[in-house]
C-alpha cells in the first residue's frame, strides 16, 4: 500500500511540471519550506509536521517549521523551539520564542520569523552563547512584507517585499552588516538561499516565474534552473487604433498563464530545491517539493 501511495505521488508530481524548464525530481507532496545542509533536507507537511530526509531514509520529526544546519536540527510546537543534536535528535536547548514561526540554525545561531501581537512580522536571532537574550535583526514589516530567514554560518539571507520594489539582503549576525544583493522595482524578488558566494532566488516578472542561480553579489542575473509560467496574463497596455501609450515590450513567447506559483527554496553545493504552489479547494494552496539539479 504504501509503494503504491509514493508511486502515485511521483505521477502526480511528474504530471505538474511536465514541459516546464528544468522539470525535475519530486520530494514531497505535499511538503514545502525546504531547508537544506550536510546532515540532511528538512521540509514541512502541513496539518501533519517536518520531516528530515537522511541517507535515503525519511523520519518523521516531534514538530513543524524544522530547519537544519551545523550540528543542530530545529522544530517548534507553538511557541516552543526545540534545538537538538542532527545526528541522534536529542534536545540540547528547550526555548519559548512568543511568536516563533520560521526557523533558521546554524552551529551558532538561532534566528525566526516572529509574528507580533500588532500583526507585524520581524525577523529575530539569538546566540547558543547566551540563548537568553534575544535580538531584533530587522524592522518590524507588514504581515506579507518579509520573506523566511535561509541561515548559513553566520550570515542570514532574506526577501523583503515594499511598495516600491523588492529587495534581497544578507546581514552577518556578528558584525551587524547589512548588505543588498539585489533589487528590482517591477519584478518580485523572493526566497533567497545561500551556498558560499553562490545565491538561489526567484524572480517573478509578468513573462514567467524563474528559478535562478547565480552569484552572491554583483549583477549578473545568473542561470535559470527551472521555470513556469506567468501568474496571470498580459496585453498590450494600450488599445488597438488609439494611443500606444502604456505599451509594454512583449514577451518573447507570450505564455499562457498557471495558477501555480514558485514559493520556498534551499541550496546545497549539487542541488536546489524549491517549493510549488498550487491552488486547492477553499483558497487554500497545497505545496509540492522539487529536487532540480545545479
Amino acid at each position: 500500500m504504501l509503494n503504491a501511495r509514493a508511486a502515485a505521488v511521483g505521477v502526480l508530481l511528474v504530471t505538474l511540471v511536465a514541459g516546464e524548464a528544468g522539470a525535475s525530481a519530486p520530494i514531497a507532496a505535499p511538503g514545502g519550506d525546504p531547508v537544506a545542509a550536510d546532515t540532511g533536507l528538512v521540509w514541512n507537511q502541513p496539518g501533519v509536521g517536518g520531516f528530515l530526509l537522511r541517507n535515503g531514509q525519511r523520519i518523521q520529526l516531534p514538530g513543524t517549521d524544522p530547519a537544519v544546519g551545523g550540528p543542530y536540527i530545529a522544530w517548534r510546537n507553538g511557541d516552543a523551539v526545540t534545538v537538538a543534536a542532527a545526528d541522534s535528535l536529542q534536545p540540547v536547548f528547550q526555548l519559548t520564542l512568543p511568536g516563533a514561526q520560521k526557523l533558521g540554525v546554524s552551529e551558532r545561531w538561532l534566528v525566526f520569523r516572529a509574528r507580533l501581537p500588532s500583526g507585524k512580522e520581524q525577523l529575530r536571532a539569538l546566540s547558543f552563547t547566551d540563548p537568553a537574550t534575544v535580538r531584533a535583526i530587522s524592522h518590524a514589516r507588514a504581515r506579507g512584507r518579509l520573506g523566511r530567514p535561509s541561515l548559513g554560518h553566520n550570515t542570514v539571507v532574506y526577501h523583503m517585499v515594499n511598495p516600491g520594489g523588492s529587495e534581497l539582503f544578507s546581514l552577518d549576525l556578528l558584525s551587524g552588516k547589512r548588505r543588498l544583493l539585489r533589487s528590482a522595482r517591477r519584478d518580485l524578488l523572493l526566497n533567497p538561499a545561500r551556498v558560499g558566494s553562490r545565491l538561489l532566488y526567484e524572480r517573478v516578472g509578468r513573462c514567467g516565474q524563474e528559478l535562478r542561480l547565480g552569484p552572491l553579489t554583483g549583477r549578473a542575473p545568473g542561470r535559470t534552473l527551472y521555470r513556469l509560467p506567468p501568474l496571470a496574463g498580459q496585453d498590450a497596455g494600450h488599445e488597438d487604433g488609439h494611443t500606444t501609450q502604456g505599451e509594454r515590450l512583449p514577451c518573447r513567447r507570450p505564455p499562457k498563464p498557471t495558477k501555480r506559483m514558485l514559493w520556498t527554496t534551499a541550496l546545497t553545493p549539487t542541488t536546489a530545491y524549491v517549493t510549488v504552489l498550487r491552488p486547492a479547494a477553499g483558497g487554500h494552496t497545497t505545496p509540492s517539493l522539487l529536487a532540480v539539479s545545479r
